[in-house]
């Protein structure tokens, strides 16, 4: 909805709009009232807020790379694509910061308030958000195609109807996507199950996020002087062959390798990946159906996913006992 929006009345609008949901989410986050005050209203709660911040992400990061690449120089537009996504990476360091200062206090105190502060302070991020975007100006390339006559179209309906087109964006989409659920999200949890401190991890996610700020540009720069195609074939051999030793190499408990595999990850094989990623697609898929794509992509991979799992049954309940290989038997000794 969000993507068909910003390709009718333009991306600034959908934008703002975007900023305004996710500040308000968070920042309510911050307020919602604990279980033993108003019992499970207070999780449900707690789940709408983050269905907001979710929609609100899918139309923000498809308009903010679209209203970048179409105010951009030719010449320039992976450069300047690449530096608004480093928002994300500046974000990311932003809030491994945040956690790292609350998980300083008493473990009583974290739970009790603690927790609360860095999502209050969404509401002041909002305010500075909305001054910047309002400054900003609609993409000279919508306002020329906006004052063109054309007969009335449905940006979603255009896009279904090349699905060589779509089917392409998805599965270029696919890498980063999943890298980024993969090392953001399931390493932190393997490293905490393998004996890492907390404030390793924390550290470790730092030193990355602040390697993918910098090197998010340089991949942009460097797609503008060679092509997106070499960077991001580069990002995804390098993330092919990177992932089978980063486990093992977590798995020895060196702080220095855990932070080697972060980064190599989150500023090297995805970065490349996700900083082609962005301008590619916008020069593929053009002016009148780029938004949409962010959210026809994402509904696809979803329906993918969820025929694959209805299609495996469901697995509650069983025994991870069953799949065990059967004991050798006996020795039989010899007299």
């Amino acid at each position: 909805m969000l993507g068909h929006l910003g390709d009718k009345v333009g991306r600034k609008t959908v934008l703002l709009l975007t900023m305004i949901m996710m500040g308000l989410a968070s920042g309510a986050i911050g307020l919602l009232p604990t279980y033993e005050q108003i019992g499970v209203a207070a999780p449900l709660l707690l789940v709408l807020c983050r269905q907001l911040q979710g929609f609100a992400v899918g139309g923000e990061w498809g308009g903010a790379v679209l209203l970048t690449a179409e105010h951009a120089p030719v010449h320039r537009r992976g450069f300047l694509v690449a530096i608004g996504q480093s928002g994300l990476a500046t974000g990311g360091l932003l809030s491994t910061i945040a956690m790292a200062l609350v998980a300083l206090l008493p473990q009583e105190q974290l739970f009790s308030w603690g927790w609360r502060p860095p999502f209050l302070v969404s509401f002041l991020l909002l305010a500075l958000g909305l001054y910047m975007r309002l400054k900003v100006s609609e993409s000279p390339v919508f306002r020329e195609l906006a004052a063109r006559p054309r007969p009335e179209r449905v940006p979603l309906l255009v896009l279904l109807r090349t699905p060589g087109r779509l089917g392409r964006g998805i599965a270029a989409a696919l890498p980063s996507t999943l890298a980024t659920s993969l090392f953001g999200t399931y390493l932190i949890s393997y490293a905490a199950g393998v004996g890492y401190a907390r404030p390793t991890i924390l550290t470790s996610l730092c030193i990355a996020w602040a390697a993918a700020i910098v090197s998010l540009p340089l991949f942009g720069a460097l797609s503008d002087r060679i092509g997106r195609r070499p960077v991001f074939l580069g990002g995804a051999a390098a993330m092919a062959l990177g992932v089978y030793p980063s486990f093992p190499l977590v798995g020895t408990g060196s702080a220095l390798g855990l932070a080697a595999v972060m980064t190599f990850f989150f500023a090297g094989s995805t970065n490349a990946c996700v900083s082609a990623l962005a301008p590619l697609l916008s020069e593929m898929l053009g002016v009148d159906t780029g938004v949409v794509w962010i959210v026809a992509g994402a509904a696809a991979v979803a329906v993918v996913g969820a025929v694959v799992v209805w299609r495996m049954g469901d697995t509650a309940g069983s025994s991870l006992h069953d799949d065990l290989p059967e004991p050798a038997p006996p020795a039989v000794e010899a007299h």
